[in-house]
């Protein structure tokens, strides 16, 4: 499934007035007598290495990058990772740098949005060990002299800061607590997911539902994520590339709803909940096997881990492919996770459960009402991509273009 590319275009010229602002808050130097206010001694500080991927010598400054960010849930994701950054380090040894100083979009008074200041950790960078950086046309392709026993050093690692995370229990599924040092805020108990901001920001369909509280069992939970697949497929109107596509579609999430009682591990449907990174799982593992020996060795070594639940939970996701499914947006029944859960409830169940759902009336009027959609949305495009071109070329604003795009979405 692809994005939305009304969004899309409408979110490339979004961040680039954002560059334009912060580039402009850099070049009348605004932001570093800034930073300085936060310092306890108001200690002048300036830029070290490159703007974007650089920091200040008072430590570093994030941003939530516009573009990259919604704009809705901008100082949400920003108090979600504050704490969590907060409880790591506090409940952990994982190296986590302290936060000095953090606000909302309505405190940064340079209107750059929200922010966290917080100390640097140095430290080895994965692409400088994984990735031929030093090549003339660098790509994200692994080392092809990269050995196994460089990746079981960084998987052990890995595993390590997994199962100390696998620790910190929880009575439900949902957001951390608000920031202690901004209680006032309070933040919805329903968590802000990986997948629910990407259905909203590359889609353009808001899936959170208006919810605020948590869950209390993962069937429920399981339940709010697969209604979030179904609303994308719905309401985004390029969701589907034709009548036989979308009919595929229909049926792969009716499939999946049928099968998802049977596939929930009933030991952990009430809890204990644990503290995940739903962008960080198992579909980042490139060498797999090496993870699964490395994370049962380091069970072993550690205290209160002698029944390697995390090693046999990460094998049953592994089979089912249910969790990576679950927990990522535009599904389809050819991505990997689809396929991986196909193959684990075999051919011949995947397909008595398809015909069962395909006389069903709603089957045909869900592909009619689509294909309309789909059409509109392919005229729209084609306006938008238009009216994109004379902004590239300096013959229209890019305040009136995002004014087209919100009309044309």
């Amino acid at each position: 499934m692809f994005n939305n590319g009304l969004i899309d275009l409408h979110r490339q010229v979004q961040a680039q007035l954002w560059v334009d602002k912060i580039n402009k808050a850099h070049e009348t130097s605004q932001l570093c007598p800034w930073v300085s206010t936060f310092h306890p001694k108001r200690l002048t500080c300036k830029l070290e290495g490159g703007f974007y991927h650089g920091s200040f010598n008072a430590g570093m400054v994030r941003f939530p990058r516009v573009g990259k960010v919604h704009n809705e849930y901008i100082d949400e994701k920003t108090a979600m990772e504050v704490r969590a950054l907060s409880l790591i380090r506090e409940r952990t040894t994982i190296p986590i740098p302290k936060v000095q100083a953090w606000g909302y979009a309505a405190e940064n008074p340079l209107g750059l949005g929200a922010f966290i200041m917080m100390d640097f950790v140095n430290g080895v960078c994965l692409n400088d060990l994984l990735i031929e950086t030093d090549k003339a046309d660098p790509t994200r392709l692994l080392r092809e002299d990269i050995s196994d026993g460089d990746i079981e050093v960084i998987y052990r690692q890995f595993a390590n800061f997994l199962l100390q995370l696998f620790s910190l229990d929880y009575d439900s599924i949902g957001n951390l607590p608000s920031p202690e040092d901004k209680p006032e805020s309070l933040m919805p108990k329903r968590p802000l997911t990986y997948k629910a901001h990407d259905i909203l920001h590359n889609g353009g369909v808001d899936v959170f539902g208006g919810r605020c509280q948590g869950f209390a069992t993962v069937t429920e939970y399981f339940q709010y994520l697969l209604e979030q697949d179904f609303g994308q497929l719905n309401h985004q109107p390029n969701s589907i590339y034709g009548p036989n596509d979308a009919r595929r579609r229909y049926l792969s999430l009716k499939v999946l709803e049928s099968l998802l009682p049977d596939l929930i591990n009933k030991n952990y449907d009430g809890g204990k909940f644990e503290l995940i990174c739903d962008d960080l799982g198992l579909a980042n593992l490139i060498y797999l096997n090496i993870y699964k020996r490395v994370l049962e060795e380091e069970e072993a070594k550690m205290p209160g881990h002698e029944k390697r639940e995390l090693s046999n939970l990460v094998k049953w996701s592994q089979e089912s492919g249910l969790h990576m499914l679950m927990s990522v947006g535009f599904n389809d029944q050819d991505s990997f996770p689809f396929m991986q859960l196909h193959q684990h409830v075999g051919e011949k169940e995947w397909k008595r459960r398809e015909v069962e759902f395909r006389t069903l009336p709603e089957v045909e009027a869900f592909v009619t009402q689509k294909t309309i959609t789909l059409e509109k949305y392919e005229v729209a495009m084609g306006k938008l991509k238009s009216e994109k071109v004379l902004v590239d070329a300096g013959q229209m604003t890019h305040e009136a273009f995002l004014a087209t795009s919100i009309r044309l979405g």
